[in-house]
């Protein structure tokens, strides 16, 4: 399947958000501070993490297996036992978010174990907020 609603294609950077993920226009920039300055990357990746953990399908799947790679790093196989869920939609999320840059694996094909990307760590207060809110839902 080709990148769409439910597979966003490769996330490259913050100008990829628009476009890419979430069908709105690449140039569009984030609005400006005080100083004048745009603040785009925050924002856009923000929107970016609302998007795929807070809106699309398979995002309460999404959420729980990026909570227990935080914990511990584990292969697609642990994840699915520790967290009951099929063990293809596992690996059917996992393909997603490494492909957009949000966890990263390492090892070989069948025993890659994964953990979060340093850029979805860096942003771990707004994944705060979107499990929060998810939880209310």
């Amino acid at each position: 399947m080709g990148a769409g609603l439910f597979e966003p294609g490769p996330f490259r950077g913050p100008s990829d958000v628009g476009h890419e993920v979430t069908g709105q226009s690449a140039s569009r920039k984030g609005p400006r501070s005080s100083d004048g300055t745009r603040s785009s990357y925050l924002d856009t990746y923000t929107r970016f993490l609302w998007w795929i953990f807070g809106s699309s399908a398979g995002a309460l799947s999404r959420i729980r297996i990026v909570s227990a790679l935080r914990e511990q790093p584990r292969n697609a196989f642990q994840l699915a036992e520790d967290l009951h869920l099929d063990y293809s939609t596992v690996r059917h999320h996992l393909r997603v978010m490494e492909s957009n840059r949000l966890v990263e694996a390492a090892g070989p094909r069948y025993g890659k174990v994964y953990t979060l990307s340093q850029s979805l760590e860096d942003h771990w207060p707004q994944m705060e907020e979107i499990i929060e809110r998810s939880k209310r839902k």
